[in-house]
């Protein structure tokens, strides 16, 4: 059983996207698991989805947000197998490889264009994005507290799981995100900072925020994003494909 963990601030959103196209999945072993945070409960969202996680019942954890709309009819019968198949540590719709390549299955915004280089086939990748990610529940440990924000946590949990051993992939199963892929702000590069300064082991990672190095010039470059962040968002262009 897949068991569908979305921790939620907007009921109408959820309904529109993501619940609506749960309904439509051939595959019906799921549970879902919604967690309200209307009224801002969890203080970040390794809380939040760590509490959902000890709710869930099912073998597949799949954390997903609430304004992802999964247009793949076969999305969840794809995943249901896929872990059936394949040994791995955490797979998604969204990531980047080694090679600074952002690969996906995810249209995104009102236009609905392509996040970045469409994933034929099972791809392998460095870090999954946020968006829409699953585990096994048998190999899944909990995501690592980092500080009280909405950031990283695949990407933390992406690179536990290659210093396990564990390969993560990107799966193509086509889904929609609402997010125009504005969200990057002050706060992703802080929580960015505390992980570098808890594992001075990584020296770079590779996400679909960007390619970031930790060393000595880390702050400096963070200066540098911020100020791209005020202006990007201004003249609303999309975040995703400009840092490529």
């Amino acid at each position: 059983m897949i068991s569908v963990i979305c921790v939620y601030n907007n009921r109408e959103i959820l309904n529109d996207f993501l619940i609506k196209s749960i309904s439509q999945q051939t595959f019906m072993d799921y549970e879902l698991i919604l967690l309200d945070n209307c009224n801002n409960r969890y203080k970040s969202a390794v809380e939040a989805l760590n509490n959902g996680a000890l709710q869930a019942k099912g073998d597949i954890l799949l954390f997903v947000h609430q304004d992802v709309f999964i247009i793949d009819k076969n999305g969840f019968l794809k995943i249901a197998e896929f872990c059936k198949q394949t040994n791995f540590g955490v797979c998604g719709v969204a990531g980047v490889d080694i090679n600074k390549r952002l690969i996906c299955s995810v249209v995104q915004g009102e236009k609905k264009e392509m996040a970045g280089e469409k994933a034929n086939g099972l791809m392998e990748v460095q870090t999954l994005d946020e968006c829409m990610f699953f585990v096994k529940k048998a190999n899944f440990k909990g995501f690592e507290y980092i500080d009280d924000s909405w950031h990283l946590y695949a990407v933390s949990y992406s690179i536990s799981c290659l210093k396990n051993n564990l390969k993560n992939y990107v799966l193509p199963i086509l889904v929609r995100h609402y997010s125009p892929g504005l969200s990057l702000d002050k706060t992703y590069f802080k929580t960015l900072k505390l992980y570098f300064k808890k594992h001075p082991d990584i020296k770079e990672i590779f996400c679909t925020m960007g390619c970031f190095k930790n060393n000595k010039l880390f702050s400096l470059y963070t200066i540098y994003r911020n100020f791209k962040i005020i202006v990007l968002k201004k003249f609303k262009l999309g975040i995703w494909r400009e840092q490529r």
